[in-house]
């Protein structure tokens, strides 16, 4: 299961018959000037399980309409506003245009953003702590109320409707009374939790900045891998998968995905490789390099699982291959991604501000073109 951009015979040849077939036929675009966006959202349409509909992206930043062009976080809030979170705070988008929202309450630098299961807004500061917005108001918890790290990375819900906080010094967990209180274990007391997540039956799980892996149940910490414990090493990112079983994917700082269990003890592993091809032209003609990526975020979106590391996006498709979304212009930076209730997909960049993607009737003429010949060349390999 290894992705690459490396060309064989068989594509070229394949290439090249389809553009002596397009000669004879009337061209038509792949792209338009404004795409008009259909029903059943952009993620159905980059996976292709919508037929006859493609996809366009938009890039949103201080030059059309977004006030900044860093975006920490991009998340689709249950009331239909798209919220977005920045070194100069949060800003509301309606479908029409992008609103910053007030500092007063806290709200200044933010990490991430977490709605929990009452509706309520948890907004994590980079340096001031965490807010909690809940239907006009706010309340704000730093230093004042006992949390010793300002700086937020992660929140997120258990079970019993605790919000957990990863900060630079460790969790914190805020109960149902919203009393402030410290999850003291030794394996995660201070260190730098980077991710929180939780299943569908509330089981919590995370990593550190420092590669490490755990789980979390009734409030405490139950499992915990070090990068020495793991036969994938150093995990960058998390996710819980669907099946609420202990099953979790891991992004490597190699750009290697693996799927595992903490139940198992992580003793059974799949893997997948999301390796890529870069030009390097010199004196001696072109050769293909390979690099690789850290993992920077792993989510669930249109029915499958997507990736993206700095610079490219990858989504599973249904062959269970990691598939590199091409020709989009976002490619630098790339930290969070969110699905809105349309179906449509969003991806934010600390540099480029935000990306959004929409179904549109375009289609690639080229990809059109090689279905058709599917059975007019034969398969060389």
């Amino acid at each position: 299961m290894i992705f690459t951009d490396k060309l064989n015979i068989h594509t070229v040849l394949r290439f090249t018959a389809c553009m002596i077939i397009l000669c004879g036929l009337v061209f038509v675009p792949v792209k338009a000037a404004e795409a008009s966006e259909l029903s059943g959202g952009g993620g159905a349409a980059v996976i292709g399980s919508i037929d006859g509909i493609g996809y366009s992206a938009r890039l949103y930043n201080a030059e059309n309409g977004l006030p900044t062009s860093d975006a920490n976080i991009v998340f689709s809030s249950s009331d239909g506003f798209i919220l977005i979170g920045g070194n100069s705070g949060l800003i509301r988008y309606d479908g029409t245009s992008f609103e910053r929202q007030s500092s007063v309450g806290g709200i200044t630098g933010v990490n991430t953003i977490f709605e929990d299961s009452k509706g309520r807004l948890w907004i994590g500061s980079g340096d001031n702590g965490i807010t909690c917005l809940n239907k006009g108001e706010s309340m704000h918890f730093s230093y004042n109320e006992g949390l010793l790290s300002s700086s937020v990375h992660a929140i997120c819900e258990d079970g019993y409707g605790n919000i957990l906080i990863g900060t630079t010094h460790g969790i914190y967990l805020i109960d149902a009374d919203l009393n402030l209180n410290f999850l003291n274990d030794g394996r995660t007391s201070g260190e730098y939790i980077v991710n929180l997540c939780a299943d569908g039956s509330g089981t919590v799980y995370g990593n550190t900045k420092e590669g490490s892996v755990f789980r979390i149940r009734d409030l405490q910490v139950t499992d915990y891998y070090s990068p020495y414990d793991l036969a994938c090493g150093f995990i960058a990112s998390l996710s819980p998968g669907p099946e609420n079983s202990g099953a979790v994917w891991l992004g490597n700082s190699n750009g290697i995905l693996c799927r595992g269990s903490f139940d198992d003890g992580f003793a059974d592993l799949e893997y997948f490789y999301l390796s890529y091809y870069s030009d390097v032209t010199d004196e001696t003609g072109t050769t293909l390099i390979p690099e690789t990526e850290p993992i920077k975020h792993i989510g669930y979106m249109a029915g499958t699982v997507w990736v993206t590391t700095d610079r490219r996006i990858f989504y599973l498709n249904s062959e269970k291959d990691f598939v590199r979304l091409e020709n989009i212009p976002m490619n630098n930076a790339i930290n969070s991604m969110a699905e809105d209730f349309e179906g449509n997909l969003w991806f934010s960049s600390s540099s480029q501000g935000v990306m959004k993607i929409v179904a549109n009737k375009f289609l690639d003429v080229t990809d059109r073109a090689e279905c058709s010949l599917s059975e007019q060349i034969p398969d060389l390999k």
